[in-house]
């Protein structure tokens, strides 16, 4: 997996770095090849995944049974997580699995990673995942483990059955709808000609997200990507590749890719996509899905899910916003080299086989590193990872002032939703809409660039 932010992207200073840290206090045994386990260690989890919390209970069991039933999981947002690490009480984790942004603003309650691990993460682990979630860091602190994003997916059942050409490109996609353009001009045959499949009439050709910029992002992403200038408090709604972005909802919209039963157009603050439509409803050939839903579980009733690249727009390829959960260790943990060793095994082959296996998530693994889990059995997986090479790191250490304000933040700002839908409904052409994209994330950076007294 190549994402496309270069290297040297995550190694930019932002305003608001860590403060000190504590360093490790796991204890490594180099005979073993692993860290010691306390006597009587008691190991609190928290996770936002009762399946991901199992998968790693199974695996310390299995790794030691001299120590079984001491890891404990408790479940947690990953905001939630974080934020026990601010106001503790018994559900404080020793270990947290949450997104790095949450914890960089805790990172002063968070051990340094013993060298150990770190190497054997490093060895293992997206160099670029590996890079962009510890940035904010003063040093090697979290652990990636695993990947979220939407990645784009389609019924080759549906498709097959309305007689189009199924057979795929070199990305997986079908070659009858491998760029935008097509899958537009199919919208607007369907307007004369409104065809059914298992009963259903289809009024949509694809869900298009635009009540948050976050999980609409990749339709600018042909030419653009955010903090492209690697400033935090300029997102780059001005530029011409955005521009673009702009111009392709209203492309969209013209082509009438979602309608009412009526034949009208469906409105802008009505264009949602939770990520989990193409599971769920048989009348819909396209849409996005969520890496961490069960994919195999979904298509186990007979349709035939395809999941793939995005397809091109104006010859360029759209690109997925890609983040992590990353593991991390909490300061004043009675057990730090419990901890250690749990973060240990799941960065190992055993671990990453576990999240392949028993979740619904993907590993953050190089594909020929030595942990490299085996995707034989979950072929739909593999293409969902396939999916996600050309993805955009989410730029988890660029904060608009603090550790507490994420830059990123500005994707979800009510007032540039509003104008996304507005370009949708027509009542704002592209560039009005870019100008008041811009003033609307100028004003969020004004208010939200605020240190916290």
């Amino acid at each position: 997996m190549k994402p496309t932010w270069l290297a040297a992207f995550v190694f930019i200073l932002a305003l608001g770095s860590a403060s000190a840290q504590v360093a490790s206090r796991a204890q490594w045994d180099d005979t073993q090849g692993q860290f010691v386990v306390e006597d009587g260690a008691k190991v609190l989890v928290g996770v936002d995944s009762e399946a991901y919390g199992q998968a790693l209970v199974d695996l310390w069991n299995d790794a030691h049974p001299e120590a079984a039933d001491a890891v404990r999981v408790v479940l947690l947002s990953s905001a939630e997580a974080a934020q026990k690490f601010v106001h503790r009480d018994w559900a404080t984790p020793d270990v947290v699995v949450a997104s790095p942004g949450d914890l960089l603003s805790v990172a002063d309650h968070l051990s340094v990673l013993d060298g150990n691990l770190a190497k054997l993460v490093n060895d293992n682990t997206v160099l670029a995942y590996y890079q962009a979630s510890n940035v904010g860091f003063s040093e090697v602190t979290v652990v990636p483990l695993t990947y979220r994003g939407l990645v784009f997916g389609w019924n080759q059942t549906l498709l097959k059955s309305l007689g189009y050409d199924v057979s795929v490109t070199g990305e997986n996609l079908p070659r009858a709808f491998d760029t935008w353009e097509k899958i537009f001009a199919l919208a607007q045959e369907w307007q004369t000609h409104r065809p059914s499949a298992l009963g259903k009439i289809l009024y949509r050709a694809f869900p298009l997200p635009l009540d948050s910029l976050r999980r609409g992002y990749f339709v600018a992403t042909g030419n653009w990507s955010i903090f492209k200038e690697e400033n935090p408090l300029r997102p780059g709604f001005e530029k011409p590749g955005f521009l673009e972005g702009l111009e392709f909802i209203r492309a969209a919209a013209e082509a009438r890719i979602a309608v009412t039963p009526t034949g009208a157009p469906v409105s802008g603050a009505q264009m949602t996509s939770r990520g989990d439509e193409l599971l769920t409803d048989e009348s819909l050939p396209f849409g996005l899905v969520g890496t961490w839903l069960d994919v195999e579980a979904a298509t186990s009733n007979g349709r035939n899910l395809q999941f793939s690249a995005l397809p091109t727009w104006k010859g360029a390829r759209l690109n997925p916003w890609v983040t992590v959960r990353v593991g991390a260790i909490d300061s004043e943990t009675n057990f730090p080299s419990a901890s250690a060793e749990l973060l240990r095994l799941l960065s190992t082959k055993k671990g990453a086989q576990a999240i392949v296996d028993h979740t619904p998530f993907l590993p953050v693994v190089r594909p020929k590193a030595e942990s490299a889990p085996d995707y034989s059995q979950k072929r739909r997986k593999a293409q969902m990872l396939a999916a996600l090479g050309s993805g955009l790191v989410e730029p988890t250490n660029f904060r608009a002032a603090s550790a507490e304000n994420p830059s990123v933040g500005v994707l979800d700002d009510p007032a540039v939703v509003q104008v996304l839908q507005e370009v949708w409904d027509g009542t704002k052409t592209p560039a009005e809409a870019q100008k008041a994209l811009v003033a609307a994330a100028d004003q969020w950076t004004a208010s939200n660039a605020k240190k916290k007294n």
